[in-house]
């Protein structure tokens, strides 16, 4: 081993020295693949496995959907009795192997995946597509502190069998939810743990510090769980010490103690300071042979799919000499070439997030949007402030790869691509610039993901670019362009339609940077994938020339880590140029098709011929719409005790409607039966043309229905809630409702927030204490209901409550904030009285600067914004586009009315347009009842013999009946002091009207 026991290192390293294996290296080495160590007895661990019995419990559809080198992985995983890294390169497989070995053990409990919070419900989609026994009802995402109350009950369940009986049980969460749970999560009897992008498992190189609450409540927890699959394409990002908690969390003490490791095999440095250098590698063949025999398994795209067509690399200089011209030209350059040199340190690499997002030009100023940003960071730079100059850089580079992408990739409309950065003023520039454009040219629509894209709606637009670019027959133009934040959406996500990928910024990692370009270079993709990287040139600029040079560096250090690679060719860039040189790579629809259509293409082919004839309403099929993935599960009857153990994406019968060559991806009996095809489109049509508050009333309820039913349910649904809403009683916008009980009072303790990173806070709550001692039972927040005993002084703010209904209508009866996210999760933002998607307004409006583009773009979406009466709102919009200039949360049953203090039930989004008008007509409400008050107490002073009134509030105010409230006169009498009483008068009755 000793020849091949050198240290790779950048520059001039010293290679490590060389010594004997770690002994428990040589231990695990000996042993078989399935040795887990010993106990704390010292007694080696075993169990019975046997492999090929375990391997038959996973479900049919799984085993057949499996490739021969999936079928391996899996079975590697269950040779070493269910404990596994799965490394395999981005684009592989990876999520369907973690989901057939967590099946093969769904008898040992519940299954819990982590992973990144973007990917949620990328996972929920994957899990119920593949688990075919398992229903919606059955699979559970963690999206706040609120679901304590359902990991408490899964963990009753748990506890109380030795073996798990509850059936399939699923539940989904991302890694910064385990830290603030982990009491609870801990006391789950996981039977699996699948984490996903393990890598996010964080080491830290502070010498003798302690790592994040993430990283060790992750590793907590897949170190307990009997069973546990990690998988990742980067388990090392920059070197191989990141790897170290993803291994000892598998194999606990197989590589010793972290520092043990970094001095076995990263060859740890240390400088005059003490600080430590862990950024370097040795030993790493006897590392990787160590990996491979006990943990972890790795292919890649280049062993395993051979018909993948070929991914092509091309880095394109983009000359920013004019960019640089315009803004001040070398002198300023010198500036911030000077502060590129700096140590990294000195930079402010920040999150994409501009603190001038919302400012706007003045009207008479002439610079164009790009030359303001950059003019603003420049003068940042000339007042002395530290600024990011990838930022700058990136925004240096916008219209220079304009001019690029249009004497290229633009010209071609079938084309779909993608557009990667990282700032969010890059980002803002490239849709003004590049996708608005297209979409206004009617040649084709784009979809965008970045860090402030909610987690539900990122499928939904990975779903959308899917479709295809081609035109619908509702004339609707398909999405060409993906446009995508390189943090936020590189990983996870499917992308594999595109056949271009171009990185306007070049990111920090290479992990990174291999993970965004295999979100189109994966399975799926049936042309090539060519991917253009736009490096910055010209003046004094090396700053992406130096990131580049990082990157590969980086690059060959994990490659031969992870791989054995020794070679280290970097990126491996195929050309170097500004023309677009790489050969087109698309195949023919007929190479890639059959000559002769399956049954699923024939049965689908005449479906979209005879979709007008059938009567969908007579097919015996049921539909019920997930709420985590928005699959539909299909049933064989309507009350869904019969489901049929298969579920279709909305998406998947987009695509197979579209062209009959992609229904090989539908389940049973969709394939097959042309009716049953037929009534799951119409469902989904049906589905897509409500409102969102709508589907949401049919998402709770769980119910199956048919096309047909749906607006019937939806309205009988939001009927039964109108019916239920009644005024609280409450004139006080937000508080509480509740009074405290007589033998209760109030205490004060420290309340640990969740959903504010932890911030801890005085607050009074209410107790009651027992008679004659001191000790303190904690009453519900809301209901005020006994929960426990406290014995600490410090709580977290979900044990305030004794369930998850009164935490809800808890916080949003008192919080403003927290109504106003309840009701955009329900409505998202749409208008009830006018329909105007205001959300979909503000992120149009947000990627401009200029005042005048802004007030264009809100009066051709929004004419309603140009009304007499309207400017304020219009020029508030345009300040500062906002989700709160856009849209109020409306209380149904005014808070006049006594609607206060509500939950989301008595709320409604209305627009400022609408809601202005419903104030104003809320306001002469109130003034006419006010007025008729006062002649009320008025007619009480003329005529003091009058002992009763009608009630005020009634429209009319006119007594009917006045005999039994005046004496009987024959006389007219006309008060000249209140000329608005008219008495008429008659032998019988005497009426009163009051006319306001």
């Amino acid at each position: 081993m000793d020849a091949f026991e050198r240290g790779y290192r950048q520059g001039t390293r010293r290679t490590a020295p060389i010594g004997t294996p770690p002994p428990q290296t040589v231990e695990y080495l000996s042993r078989g693949p399935g040795y887990r160590g010993r106990d704390r007895g010292g007694d080696e661990i075993d169990e019975e496995n046997d492999v090929d019995a375990v391997y038959e419990k996973i479900a049919p559809r799984i085993r057949e959907a499996l490739y021969s080198f999936q079928e391996e992985g899996v079975r590697f995983a269950l040779r070493r009795r269910g404990r596994a890294l799965i490394a395999d390169q981005m684009g592989v497989g990876k999520t369907l192997q973690a989901i057939a070995i967590a099946d093969a053990y769904r008898d040992a409990g519940p299954l819990l995946c982590v992973v990144p919070a973007a990917m949620r419900f990328v996972w929920a989609d994957e899990l119920e597509r593949w688990l075919t026994d398992m229903t919606p009802r059955q699979l559970s995402v963690i999206f706040g502190s609120s679901d304590k109350f359902m990991l408490d009950k899964l963990a009753a369940e748990s506890k109380t069998a030795k073996t798990w009986t509850g059936g399939r049980r699923v539940v989904v969460t991302s890694y910064h939810m385990l830290a603030p749970l982990l009491e609870e999560f801990l006391a789950v009897k996981w039977g699996c743990v699948i984490a996903d992008e393990s890598h996010t498992m964080h080491v830290s190189k502070k010498y003798g510090g302690d790592e994040t609450k993430l990283t060790d409540a992750a590793w907590r927890l897949i170190k307990r769980a009997k069973y546990a699959v990690l998988t990742t394409g980067t388990p090392s990002l920059t070197k191989p010490f990141d790897m170290f908690y993803q291994i000892d969390a598998l194999r606990p003490g197989m590589l010793g103690k972290k520092w043990d490791f970094a001095e076995h095999y990263c060859d740890i440095q240390f400088d005059q300071k003490g600080r430590s250098d862990v950024s370097g590698g040795s030993r790493l063949l006897e590392l990787r042979t160590l990996l491979t025999h006990t943990t972890m398994v790795r292919r890649l795209k280049r062993d395993v799919m051979r018909d993948l067509p070929p991914k092509r690399r091309q880095v394109v200089p983009i000359d920013i000499t004019q960019s640089i011209a315009r803004v001040g030209g070398p002198k300023i350059w010198s500036k911030i070439a000077k502060v590129a040199r700096a140590p990294r340190d000195d930079l402010r690499y920040d999150d994409g997030e501009d603190d001038d997002a919302g400012n706007i030009l003045e009207e008479d100023d002439e610079q164009d949007d790009i030359e303001y940003v950059l003019n603003q960071k420049i003068g940042e730079l000339e007042r002395g402030k530290r600024v990011s100059v990838s930022q700058i850089v990136g925004m240096l580079k916008v219209e220079p790869i304009v001019e690029w992408l249009e004497s290229g990739v633009l010209k071609d409309d079938s084309m779909q691509f993608v557009i990667f950065a990282h700032h969010q003023a890059v980002l803002d520039a490239l849709e003004r610039e590049v996708c608005v454009r297209i979409q206004n040219q009617n040649r084709g629509s784009y979809v965008r993901i970045d860090g402030s894209t909610p987690s539900d709606e990122r499928k939904v637009l990975v779903d959308k670019f899917r479709e295809g670019a081609q035109t619908r027959e509702d004339g609707v133009v398909g999405v060409r362009v993906a446009l995508l934040s390189v943090k936020a959406a590189g990983t996870g996500l499917d992308f594999s339609t595109a056949s271009c990928v171009i990185f306007a910024e070049l990111p920090d990692d290479a992990s990174l940077l291999e993970q965004a370009e295999d979100r189109a270079h994966r399975r799926g993709n049936d042309s090539g994938v060519n991917v253009y990287f736009l490096c910055a040139r010209g003046g004094a600029c090396a700053h992406d020339e130096d990131r580049w040079a990082r990157l590969e560096s980086q690059l060959d250090l994990c490659r031969e880590a992870l791989d054995g690679d020794g070679e280290r060719v970097g990126l491996n860039v195929e050309a170097y140029g500004t023309q677009i040189e790489l050969e087109a790579t698309r195949k023919s629809a007929f190479s890639v098709a059959t000559t002769s259509k399956s049954v699923a293409t024939e049965v689908v082919a005449d479906a979209l011929e005879s979709a007008p004839e059938m009567k969908t309403e007579e097919c015996p099929m049921w539909f019920e719409v997930s709420a985590t993935s928005g699959r539909l599960h299909l049933h064989g009857k309507a009350d869904g005790s019969a489901p049929l153990g298969a579920s279709v994406s909305r998406s998947q019968l987009t695509r197979a409607r579209l062209s009959a060559k992609y229904a090989k991806e539908l389940p049973e009996p969709l394939a097959s039966d042309p009716i049953a095809f037929a009534a799951a489109v119409d469902f989904s049509n049906t589905w897509n043309a409500m409102t969102a508050r709508d589907r949401n009333s049919i998402l709770a309820r769980q119910q199956p229905a048919r096309a047909h039913e749906l607006n019937e349910l939806a309205e009988a649904l939001n009927s039964k809630t109108a019916a239920a809403t009644s005024a609280t009683g409450s004139t006080t916008r937000h508080g509480r409702l509740v009074p405290l009980p007589k033998e209760a009072d109030w205490c004060t303790i420290v309340v640990t927030d969740i959903a504010k990173a932890g911030r801890k806070y005085e607050m009074r709550v209410p107790c009651r204490f027992a008679e004659g001692t001191s000790r303190r039972t904690l009453l519900c927040l809301h209901c005020v209901s006994d929960i426990d005993r406290i014995t600490t002084d410090v709580a977290r703010r979900v044990d305030l409550f004794c369930g998850e209904e009164c935490m809800r209508v808890y916080d949003q009866g008192s919080s403003a904030s927290a109504l106003r996210r309840a009701l955009f999760a329900l409505e998202r933002g749409v208008c009830v009285e006018c329909k105007l998607d205001c959300d979909a307004l503000v992120k149009k409006v947000r990627v401009h600067r200029k005042r005048s583009k802004r007030v264009a773009e809100i009066l051709r979406f929004a004419p309603a914004f140009g009304e007499r009466g309207s400017k304020s709102y219009l020029n508030r919009l345009a300040e500062k586009p906002s989700g709160g200039r856009a849209w109020e949360c409306d209380h149904k049953i005014a808070v006049f009315e006594g609607g206060g203090t509500c939950a989301v039930e008595n709320a409604q989004t209305l627009c400022v347009i609408c809601h202005a008008k419903k104030t104003k007509a809320q306001a002469k409400q109130r003034a006419a009842k006010r007025k008729r008050v006062a002649d009320a107490a008025s007619i009480r002073r003329f005529l003091p013999s009058v002992t009763a009134l009608p009630d005020s509030s009634d429209s009319d105010c006119v007594v009917e009946d006045a005999g039994d409230l005046l004496p009987t006169t024959t006389s007219r009498v006309v008060a000249r002091s209140h000329p608005f009483v008219i008495i008429a008068s008659s032998d019988d009755d005497v009426d009163v009207d009051v006319d306001v």
